[in-house]
């Protein structure tokens, strides 16, 4: 800016000062103290123009945040924050000085695009593993064990599962198994040969798995190992007091013979065959009651035998069955009751003993049996064409609801712990384990 203005003003004041027609007195340092204020006001100009300067600035830096730098084609994501401003300063500067170049930090959006893949990361699920059981044995309320085989979603099919629980079922440990495939599972190596098809115990250490293979623990599952001295397949195995005994086919014949060994805190004994004195056609049933096994079987056309063998496998008693037989089934009730199914090619019928098979007594049924569990002296559950039933031996029969979430296959085994406890199997393929506490009226299925 010019100093024009401030000479002009100092002569005018050094005339008016020199005037005669004031007639003041004019003070010596008059004309120095005017210079001091001329150049204060000038020193107060420079201030106010570069305030004004630097306002105008800081106005064009904060209308620039809102600026938002993007590539063509993009939309901005960034937040534009608008200043209202009653400051004239910061109202006029946009327009009278070139805009600042401001410096912004590299945003995503003026970066060039990533090109994302096409691929949808897909977790892989590990397949569902179910177990089927397919053979229970208990010795007592609370301490069974359960035979199966594990599937998977995918279609894969395991060996040889057994389970173990002692607290009647609230709690499954997987326990050793024999390294073979089980005869039900639906898919196994076409060259296996070697297969169980069922479990038993005769205490909590000493236990058998069977088929045309054999095995025996004697810690409680944890280890196997193969049984020798019964040839051919086991067909029927009972265990209790001591005494166990094994029903065996010859391969390729339909000869079958008993064996007898003793197990304990030893394991289980030499086995030896128990001598008959009879040759047994067809597949016979077999139960153990205390120290006596009953052995029920075909010994001639039509003629149905009942052997009953004492503890040391050499004294026997027979007696005549109450029906011709080539199928059947015994059962040892929680009492000590014997029931019976035996099926001709005829009929089918069911009796109870309870005085160690010399007398039996009819049990009618609303149609025939397929599969009977002894309950005690006087009830039995059996499975029938329709459907499951507790029957006595008063006449009555009372049909029973499966369980909820029960599959409909029909029951391979029904059996009875005490008189209260007892456990089904269901038959065929997703075989499901049922366990009653009330002696067979009222079912619940077993979760593993």
């Amino acid at each position: 800016m010019s100093n024009y203005g401030d000479d002009e003003l100092e002569r005018r004041l050094r005339d008016v000062l020199h005037s005669r027609a004031l007639g003041l007195p004019v003070p010596s340092d008059a004309i120095d103290r005017i210079h001091a204020g001329a150049h204060r006001r000038q020193q107060r100009r420079v201030v106010a123009s570069a305030t004004a300067a630097a306002l105008s600035v800081t106005a064009i830096v904060v209308a620039g945040i809102g600026i938002s730098v993007r590539s063509p084609g993009h939309g901005s994501t960034a937040a534009k924050l608008n200043v209202a401003s009653s400051s004239p300063a910061a109202a006029v500067t946009s327009s009278a000085v070139p805009l600042p170049v401001v410096s912004e930090s590299p945003s995503v959006e003026s970066s060039p695009p990533v090109a994302a893949s096409s691929a949808v990361a897909v977790a892989s699920k590990p397949p569902v593993r179910a177990f089927n059981p397919v053979s229970v044995s208990a010795v007592g309320i609370n301490d069974y064990w359960v035979l199966g085989y594990l599937t998977t979603s995918d279609g894969g099919v395991d060996g040889a599962t057994i389970m173990r629980t002692v607290d009647a079922g609230q709690h499954f440990t997987t326990v050793g198994a024999p390294s073979v495939y089980v005869a039900q599972s639906p898919v196994r190596p076409a060259a296996t040969t070697s297969e169980i098809a069922e479990i038993r115990f005769g205490d909590t250490n000493n236990g058998w798995a069977y088929g045309n293979s054999f095995f025996a623990t004697a810690d409680g599952g944890t280890s196997w190992s193969a049984v020798t001295g019964v040839p051919g397949n086991v067909v029927d195995l009972a265990a209790a007091s001591g005494n166990v005994w094994a029903v065996s086919n010859t391969a390729n014949t339909s000869s079958y013979s008993l064996y007898h060994a003793t197990y304990g805190s030893h394991g289980t004994g030499t086995w030896t065959k128990v001598p008959l004195g009879t040759s047994i056609i067809g597949q016979p049933g077999l139960a153990v009651v205390k120290q006596n096994a009953f052995l029920l079987a075909q010994v001639g056309s039509g003629q149905g035998e009942i052997f009953v063998v004492a503890g040391d496998g050499k004294s026997l008693v027979s007696h005549p069955a109450p029906c011709a037989s080539s199928g059947n089934t015994v059962s040892a009730a929680g009492d000590g009751a014997v029931w019976i199914r035996c099926s001709s090619d005829i009929t089918i019928s069911v009796f109870v003993s309870s005085d160690q098979a010399t007398h039996w007594q009819k049990v009618t049924a609303a149609s025939a049996a397929a599969s009977v569990g002894g309950v005690d002296a006087t009830d039995a559950v059996i499975e029938s064409a329709d459907g499951l039933h507790v029957i006595s031996t008063a006449g009555d029969s009372m049909p029973v609801l499966p369980p909820t979430g029960a599959t409909q296959a029909l029951p391979g085994f029904i059996g009875f712990t005490t008189t209260t406890t007892g456990f089904i199997v269901s038959d065929g393929t997703g075989a499901q384990l049922w366990r009653t506490t009330d002696g067979g009226q009222t079912w619940s299925v077993v979760t593993f």
